[in-house]
């Protein structure tokens, strides 16, 4: 009897250290959430546990993640680090001369479709989107309407406005006038 309590002693010993050890790997693990996730991925794959349980699909899943945001990182450190300095000058170069080339495409596409009576709706509608999206919304690809080009556009919006109400007040009167 006594071997017997000595192994059920034992075991007893090897369950409360075994507990312990995934305390100890629990708490490890709350702490180690703010910790670079390269510290992560060092884990091999084949420590992954296989089956449906949820547990399972969370660490596997939890892996993949990591291991996708690491190779995103060292992608993008690859090809900053590719670029001198020199090279992302021409690209911003590149790029504002990009954005002037759609700028004076809207300007002409403006200027061109203005000629007629739905190129002026037309552009109406255009300039007051680019005046929206552009200058107040500061969207990358809409190019901002300079301060003349703002200034007859609220002038004309103030026109167009006049004589939508003017047009109501006719047809209102009209319509008053019948009905009596």
């Amino acid at each position: 009897m006594p071997e017997d309590f000595e192994k059920m002693k034992q075991e007893q010993e090897r369950k409360r250290a075994l507990w312990r050890e995934k305390q100890k790997a629990k708490i490890g693990e709350k702490l180690s959430i703010r910790e670079p996730v390269i510290q992560k991925t060092a884990e091999p794959e084949e420590e992954l546990p296989e089956g449906r349980s949820p547990r399972a699909i969370m660490v596997r899943l939890r892996a993949a993640q990591a291991k996708e945001r690491t190779a995103q990182k060292t992608t993008k450190q690859k090809a900053l680090e590719s670029l001198p300095g020199g090279e992302v000058a021409a690209r911003i170069r590149e790029w504002q001369q990009t954005m002037k080339r759609l700028k004076t495409i809207y300007r002409i596409i403006n200027g061109a479709s203005g000629i007629t009576l739905v190129g002026l709706i037309i552009t109406f509608l255009i300039m007051n989107a680019q005046l929206f999206l552009g200058n107040l919304m500061k969207m990358k690809f809409i190019p901002e309407l300079d301060w003349p080009e703002i200034l007859i556009l609220l002038f004309v919006d103030f026109i167009v406005g006049m004589a939508i109400l003017i047009f109501i007040l006719f047809i209102s009167f009209l319509i008053g006038s019948f009905v009596k």
